[in-house]
């Protein structure tokens, strides 16, 4: 926080400033809290299961970083002949982050996440939409009880036999897998060898 508050005390001191918090709730102490409050800071907490859209590390700087430092690695594997150890960790690390912690990367991940400049779509253009025409298996859960009257059991059989021809087609079945009675039919699905 001291870090935070240093580095961005002069750019406005009369106007809030925005943190934004991946959300985990050992960032939420009282402490934090009161220091926050008294330091003209508003924090923003991303929710649950978010922060690979809307994290700038995340979204920008944590890919490049990985494939720099695979890269560092493996030029120095190459050319000592020996894993990375203890003792050449940290140079190659370093070497990896000056490369990926650039003020272009930074811009692109802030870009990408719609933070700096506004941008709401540019995270809502990434999820996919969502589909009404999936059919929800919940629907099929009033097989399971137990029918009380001859139309429950009705409905209950051709709820059975929509579920089957969603698994196997009707067409696909042997013919001795299906048999009529009526207007109900029954599948019988083969086992999985």
């Amino acid at each position: 926080m001291k870090h935070f508050e240093y580095h961005t005390t002069s750019n406005c001191e009369e106007h809030p400033r925005l943190l934004i918090l991946d959300g985990y709730r050992s960032h939420l102490t009282l402490e934090f809290c009161q220091y926050v409050e008294a330091h003209n800071i508003v924090f923003f907490c991303f929710s649950a299961h978010s922060t690979d859209l809307l994290q700038p590390l995340d979204v920008g700087i944590f890919g490049p970083l990985q494939r720099f430092y695979g890269k560092t690695a493996d030029d120095h594997m190459r050319k000592t002949r020996t894993g990375v150890v203890k003792g050449s960790f940290w140079k190659l690390y370093s070497a990896a982050r000056s490369a990926a912690y650039t003020p272009a990367n930074i811009k692109v991940a802030f870009r990408k996440t719609g933070i700096y400049p506004f941008n709401p779509d540019a995270v809502f253009s990434q999820v996919p939409a969502y589909s009404r025409t999936v059919s929800s298996p919940l629907k099929h859960l009033t097989i399971l009880k137990k029918p009380h009257n001859r139309r429950d059991l009705r409905q209950q059989t051709h709820l059975a036999n929509d579920l089957c021809s969603e698994v196997i087609p009707p067409q696909q079945l042997p013919p001795s897998a299906a048999l009529r009675r009526g207007r109900t039919r029954v599948y019988a699905i083969p086992h999985a060898k």
